[in-house]
């Protein structure tokens, strides 16, 4: 039994199914999505500034203690291969270490090409020591204060000091060792020495010694922070400074057994030296994107970034940054967050508008539909446009379909013809333009291509072409295509180049070089050579796609094109044994480069052209 519709659509007897106003829905419904997606939008972004606030301290720190690192590595690595190799060679005999005269030339050439070492000093089994410069200067006294082992100076001097050294360096497991630093007062900086053996056991011959300065690291931080205001320094076992902005303007004192260590921390002005006794742990959770620091610490304002660099002992590298710039950074992302509040509130007003307009037009289309559903034509109205494209084309479409109700015929509008015809397939248009065009051809190809295997011939026309292309495209051309061994290119298109000539003739230039070295190369392999033509000619050409539509090919035809390829084929006569003969005309030649000489050969007669051309040749 079928139910009974009432005026309202519904059926009768059934109770009313809850509808909501078009207008609320879109109102509310935009309003609430604007705070939805403005707000998760909003604080996201607050979450994600924060962390890149917390990154860009992380990555200043990593960079910052990288450099530093680099420059410490910089500083000592170059003498420890310096070390090593110079023992290596005593080790292999190549230096004899009772020739004075060969130990004075290699730890002299050694020392220039490595300028990081200061010194060089070997020992033999025998106790007989050497070291370059002979005379060192105020390097004795680097000796002299070196307090370490009861003294190196002690041991160069003494049997039982150098047997000690030498017995310690028959039995060390690694291959060097670095010692500790130690001040140099007439230095006014600290002195490392890296101890190397030659050979083990029954093999040993002796020790090598490198004396390293590092007062340029001083000098490193010092530049540093007057360029970018960035504090670091280098300290050896936590309490002792190795490099520091400045380390060069202390005074040290020796103590009672007349040793000179290296400056405390406590000696220096800075308050970046005093983060581990007045310092906090940083709170900051810069560990997750650094992963080169091995501490942090806050320090009233500062952030101080602490590494250890164990490679060359107990050493640690530190930078102090600031923590102003990060404060500021989050300051200004409570600004912005107050700022975006306030967007979204207006947001949320606008969406409100926006929805009500939106439901009025909307009614509006859904009245004249209901009118057009009853089949009341005469009563439906033109439905007015809207400034929201979805509405314009839906009323645009009702409209449309009012219409064709009235008139019993389908319309269709003339701008769809034009929207098809503006966004159809687009065709480059061919235009006369002036180029320069290269044509280049393999003298006695096919004689040569006869006595060959084919995969010879595969192969060095593959070669040939990669020198060829190489060369063109160094200098902004287009290969063209291939013909057999040939190759055409130009210059000029599709990119407008106004010294296309000038690059043409150093294209050439260059694969003139190329084949002449090769021809060197393969006469001295008995192969035979691979001797080249070329033809250069400026002129006006047609270029652009040229073709039927199933193929089309960017190309230049023309005159001009003819007039090279005749050049080409003329170099057979001007030079017909040299490796390579690069011809061309007066159009080409007038923008030859400085560094470009040419031969005049006068006006020649080509096929195909009633005038003459006027050739010359590239020399170089």
């Amino acid at each position: 039994m079928n139910s009974a519709i009432d005026t309202a659509g519904q059926p009768t007897g059934v109770k009313p199914r809850l509808r909501v106003p078009i207008a609320a829905a879109l109102a509310g419904g935009v309003a609430l999505l604007l705070l939805v997606a403005v707000g998760s939008v909003l604080a996201i972004s607050q979450l994600s500034a924060q962390r890149i606030a917390l990154e860009l301290l992380g990555d200043n720190a990593d960079v910052g203690l990288e450099l530093l690192e680099t420059r410490v590595r910089g500083q000592l690595e170059p003498a420890h291969v310096l070390g090593l190799q110079v023992a290596g060679m005593l080790e292999q005999g190549i230096i004899d270490p009772g020739n004075r005269q060969q130990l004075e030339d290699t730890f002299r050439g050694a020392l220039a090409a490595v300028p990081q070492a200061t010194a060089l000093i070997f020992i033999d089994q025998g106790y007989q020591s050497y070291q370059y410069p002979p005379n060192l200067g105020s390097l004795d006294e680097v000796v002299a204060e070196s307090q370490f082992t009861a003294g190196l100076q002690g041991m160069l001097d003494s049997h039982e000091g150098m047997e000690q050294m030498l017995t310690g360096a028959r039995s060390m497991e690694a291959d060097f060792l670095w010692m500790a630093p130690v001040w140099v007062q007439s230095l006014k900086q600290p002195v490392l020495f890296l101890e190397v053996p030659v050979g083990r056991e029954d093999t040993f011959g002796g020790v090598v010694l490198v004396v390293v300065a590092l007062g340029e690291l001083s000098q490193f931080l010092k530049d540093l922070e007057g360029r970018d205001a960035t504090r670091a320094f280098v300290l050896y076992e936590g309490d002792r400074v190795l490099a520091h902005p400045a380390l060069f303007d202390m005074m040290l004192t020796a103590g009672d057994d007349n040793e000179i260590p290296l400056p405390s921390l406590a000696m220096f002005d800075d308050p970046a030296l005093a983060y581990r006794s007045e310092g906090t742990r940083a709170i900051l959770d810069i560990g997750a994107i650094n992963h080169r620091y091995t501490d942090a610490y806050e320090l009233g304002d500062d952030l101080v970034i602490v590494s250890e660099l164990a490679d060359f002992g107990p050493w640690e590298i530190g930078l102090k940054l600031s923590r102003a710039v990060l404060d500021e950074e989050l300051a200004r992302i409570r600004q912005v967050a107050m700022v975006g509040l306030g967007i979204l509130a207006v947001a949320v007003i606008l969406g409100l508008l926006l929805g009500r307009v939106l439901s009025r037009q909307i009614g509006g289309l859904a009245a004249a539909a209901n009118a057009l559903a009853n089949l009341d034509v005469d009563r439906v109205g033109t439905v007015p446009d809207s400034r929201f494209r979805e509405l314009a084309n839906a009323a645009n479409a009702f409209n449309t379909m009012t219409t064709a109700m009235k008139w019993f015929e389908t319309y269709v509008p003339k701008s769809l013809v034009l929207r098809l015809r503006r966004d159809g397939e687009s065709i480059t248009r061919s235009q006369e333009r002036v180029l320069t065009i290269m044509f280049t051809d393999i003298r006695g190809f096919s004689t040569l291509a006869e006595h060959s295997p084919a995969a010879d011939i595969a192969q060095m026309l593959n070669q040939h072409f990669e020198m060829l292309t190489g060369c063109i495209e160094a200098q902004g051309g287009t290969v063209d295509k291939f013909i057999g061994d040939s190759v055409m290119a130009f210059w000029g298109a599709p990119e407008p180049t106004p010294d296309h000539a000038t690059r043409a003739l150093l294209a050439a230039r260059a694969i003139q070089q190329a084949v002449e070295a090769d021809s060197d190369k393969r006469r001295a392999a008995g192969l035979p050579v691979v001797a080249v033509r070329i033809g250069l000619h400026t002129g006006p050409v047609v270029v652009g796609n040229i073709g039927p539509r199933s193929r089309v090919n960017y190309t230049v035809v023309g005159d001009t094109v003819n007039t090279a390829a005749r050049l080409e084929a003329l170099a057979k006569e001007v030079a017909p044994d040299a490796d390579c003969v690069v011809l061309l005309s007066s159009e080409t030649a007038a923008a030859t480069p400085k560094e470009v000489t040419l031969e005049a050969l006068g006006e020649r007669s080509i096929r195909g052209r009633d005038a003459g051309v006027e050739v010359y040749r590239l020399v170089s």
